[in-house]
């Protein structure tokens, strides 16, 4: 992981004192800001727009939840390789709103993708399972097989994913009781994960 580009934060206006935006070793953004002493009762919005798209929501926060006005939010569902902007929508008890400047990082990513997790690894036949899958690259593919026991495909299904952390529901069909094997195939690199059907 490379760094990435921060922007200095600056005072901009009565509603935010301060906006930090900074690429972390971690694969995440840092997002630091501190808000005036009179904001009680308002909503903040943390929003992200990657490679100039609009601007979409992707946390919120309450003024009483810090009451010094001093917030941190790690983002880490950032896509790699690609600017990303970010900026704070301030909503208050009348409705009035107001942004933020904006502040722009970009996640420098260099070698493979890796399973992060699959959930939960005991299962009955009809329950969903949680693939979490971290992307090195800006775009792709996670193809992904369940083989049996005896070696046999029981399932397979590619899913479209985007730089950053990934999150699948992976729902194969009546499964029998027993052990099985997900093959994870994403930008040339296997991984491989266990899990019981119970019932």
């Amino acid at each position: 992981m490379d760094d990435g580009t921060v922007q200095i934060a600056t005072v901009f206006g009565d509603e935010f004192t301060s906006f930090e935006a900074e690429a972390m070793p971690n694969s995440t953004v840092k997002l630091d800001f501190e808000v005036a002493a009179d904001n009680e009762g308002k909503i903040f919005e943390v929003q992200r727009s990657v490679a100039g798209e609009e601007f979409n929501q992707i946390h919120t926060l309450r003024r009483e939840d810090q009451p010094n006005g001093v917030f941190t939010y790690d983002d880490e569902e950032a896509p790699f390789n690609t600017p990303i902007r970010y900026r704070l929508l301030q909503n208050d008890a009348n409705g009035n709103i107001h942004y933020s400047e904006i502040r722009e990082v970009t996640l420098n990513a260099q070698g493979q993708g890796e399973l992060i997790g699959l959930y939960p690894n005991v299962v009955s036949s009809d329950q969903p399972l949680q693939l979490d899958y971290l992307m090195r690259v800006a775009e792709g593919q996670v193809k992904v097989n369940i083989v049996d026991m005896t070696g046999r495909t029981v399932f397979n299904h590619r899913f479209d994913a985007s730089g950053g952390k990934n999150t699948f529901w992976v729902m194969p069909r009546d499964l029998a009781p027993g052990s099985y094997v997900m093959q994870i195939d994403a930008e040339g690199k296997h991984d491989f994960a266990r899990f019981q059907v119970v019932r």
